[in-house]
C-alpha cells in the first residue's frame, strides 16, 4: 500500500473517532425542560361547570292514611301558597268525629247532672272531678278527630312548582307515602365542583367575584351569591361540592337540572406564608426513602441532586416546605433521566 493511501485511511479514522467522541460527549448533555420556582398563587380564577337547583325542594305528605279521593296538582304547575293540593277520602274521619263528638256531648251531660246532685250532696267530690275528668278528655278526643279530618287536606306551603306528582287517584297512602315534589320558584342554587387542590381546599376560603353564565341566555351573566361548601372532598371527583346562590333574571323562567358555568376568583386567607415555593408532581422524585428534585445551577447547567420536604396537598402542584426556595432552577420535565452531575441544556435550546 502506498504512503498516500495509508495517510489518507489514517485520516479518515481519526475523523470517524473524532465524531464517535464529539456524539457521546453531546449525547451525555441531556436537553431538559426547566423550571423557576415560584411562591404559592394568592389568587386562582375559576371557570367550572354547574349544575341548577332549587333552593328549597320540599317532599309533601299526609300525616294521616287513607285513600287518594282527589288530585288539584299536576307535574310542572306552578301553585300558590294555600293551594289545595290533593284530598283524602274523608269519610272515616268524618265518622270518627261525629262519634267523638257524642261521646263529648254525653260526657258533658254526665258532668252536669253530677254538679246539681253535688248540690244536694247525693255524689262526693270525687266523683264529680271523675265526671269533669271524663268531659277533659273527651274533648282532646274531639279536637284529636277535628285536626286528623283537617290533615285530609293538603295544602301548599309556599309559592312553588309541582316538580313530581308520586300517586293516583283512587290510590290508598299510609302517613309515610310521598304524595308530592314541591320546588321553589324564585330562589335557585348553581351547585359546582371545585378541584380539591392546595390553592382551595383549605377550611378558611374567600371567594371573589362571582358570575354565572346559563346554556340557555350564554350571553348574559348573572351575579352569584357563596353560599356555602362542603370541606369533605368526595373521593370519586376529588372535589369539594359548592353552592352559589341566585335569583333568575327577570322574565326567565329557570328550572332544577339547567346547566352553565360559573367564573370565579377564588382567594385563601391562612396564616401559612405565601412565599412558600410549590414544584409540579412531574419534578418531584422519589428514592425510596425520601423526596428530591434536580436543581440547576444555571451558569454550569450542571444538576446536583436537591433532597425536599413535601408538605400535604392534592393535586399536581406540591408545596416545599425545606429545600428549595422561590428563584430556585429545578428540571421540571426528563429528571427521571438524569444523575447528579450531569451536565443539561434547555429543551427548547
Amino acid at each position: 500500500m502506498s504512503l498516500v493511501k495509508t495517510c489518507t485511511l489514517l485520516l479518515v479514522v481519526a475523523q470517524i473517532i473524532l465524531t464517535a467522541s464529539s456524539t457521546e460527549a453531546q449525547d451525555s448533555v441531556r436537553p431538559v425542560r426547566l423550571l423557576e420556582i415560584k411562591a404559592q398563587k394568592n389568587s386562582i380564577p375559576l371557570s367550572l361547570p354547574l349544575v341548577v337547583e332549587p333552593a328549597l325542594v320540599t317532599d309533601l305528605t299526609f300525616q294521616v292514611g287513607g285513600v287518594i279521593e282527589e288530585l288539584f296538582v299536576k307535574e310542572g304547575q306552578n301553585i300558590k301558597e294555600g293551594d289545595l293540593i290533593a284530598r283524602l277520602d274523608p269519610t272515616h274521619l268524618e265518622n270518627r268525629l261525629k262519634q267523638e263528638t257524642t261521646k263529648l256531648n254525653s260526657a258533658e251531660d254526665d258532668f252536669r247532672r253530677s254538679e246539681i246532685l253535688f248540690k244536694s250532696k247525693t255524689v262526693s267530690q270525687v266523683a264529680l272531678d271523675r265526671a269533669k275528668t271524663q268531659v277533659k278528655l273527651a274533648q282532646l278526643t274531639v279536637d284529636d278527630a277535628m285536626k286528623k279530618l283537617e290533615q285530609s287536606y293538603m295544602l301548599a306551603p309556599f309559592d312553588a312548582a309541582v316538580a313530581s306528582v308520586d300517586v293516583k287517584p283512587f290510590q290508598p297512602v299510609s302517613p309515610a307515602t310521598q304524595i308530592v315534589r314541591l320546588q321553589s320558584l324564585e330562589n335557585f342554587e348553581a351547585i359546582v365542583k371545585i378541584p380539591a387542590t392546595r390553592g382551595i381546599n383549605l377550611n378558611s376560603l374567600r371567594v371573589g367575584k362571582k358570575t354565572i353564565f346559563l346554556d340557555i341566555i350564554p350571553f348574559m351573566s348573572v351575579s352569584a351569591e357563596f353560599l356555602r361548601y362542603s370541606p369533605q372532598v368526595e373521593v370519586a371527583t376529588q372535589t369539594h361540592r359548592a353552592a352559589f346562590g341566585f335569583e333568575p333574571p327577570e322574565g326567565l323562567a329557570v328550572l332544577g337540572g339547567m346547566t352553565g358555568e360559573i367564573r370565579l376568583q377564588a382567594d385563601v386567607v391562612s396564616g401559612i406564608n405565601q412565599d412558600v415555593p410549590e414544584v409540579p408532581l412531574s419534578a418531584v422524585l422519589h428514592d425510596g426513602n425520601k423526596n428530591y428534585v434536580f436543581k440547576v445551577d444555571t451558569e454550569s447547567m450542571i444538576v446536583s441532586k436537591q433532597v425536599v420536604q413535601i408538605d400535604q396537598a392534592i393535586g399536581s402542584i406540591l408545596p416545599v416546605t425545606s429545600g428549595l426556595e422561590v428563584g430556585d432552577t429545578v428540571v421540571g420535565a426528563g429528571a427521571a433521566y438524569l444523575k447528579d452531575g450531569q451536565s443539561i441544556r434547555r429543551l427548547s435550546e
